[in-house]
């Protein structure tokens, strides 16, 4: 807050944490006396939208990687070694995305991240097929998301 333009986060991480983070910058925005509001807050949220839940759900896997916990990745530094463990979380990937069929269920999951005042959202597909779910998340959630919050 004190020099930066901007912060920027990735979704799926506690609340807690958001808020420590928006609260530092804040408070370093003020002791140098900056207006907070004025430095942008972004946020790059991890979406596995199709009109197919088991769809959504399968897309999350080539990103397993991002359910691995922090022990799990401890010390691992090949790329091979991280490849084969993220493979044994392959089952859990979907729990780092908001995984849906249902546009209103995502709006719901970008919810608290609007709440906390990230004004800038930046959306992560996982899916192999870009064109498909980008097609899919443009007609069906973008419509939705300008409903919920403009």
């Amino acid at each position: 807050g004190r020099a930066g333009d901007g912060m920027i986060v990735t979704s799926g991480k506690g609340a807690e944490l958001y808020t420590t983070l928006l609260d530092a910058m804040e408070e370093g925005a003020r002791a140098a006396e900056r207006d907070p509001d004025a430095i942008d807050r972004i946020i790059e949220i991890k979406v596995a939208y199709d009109r197919d839940l088991d769809t959504a759900r399968e897309s999350c896997k080539p990103w397993s990687a991002l359910a691995l916990t922090g022990e799990e990745k401890a010390g691992i530094d090949d790329p091979l070694k991280m490849q084969h463990a993220a493979e044994g979380a392959a089952d859990r990937a979907h729990t780092r995305f908001i995984v849906a069929d249902d546009p209103q269920a995502v709006v719901e999951g970008i919810r608290p991240y609007a709440e906390l005042g990230f004004r800038q959202l930046i959306f992560h597909l996982p899916s192999d097929d870009q064109s498909a779910q980008l097609k899919a998340f443009t007609d069906d959630v973008l419509p939705a998301l300008r409903s919920a919050f403009t």
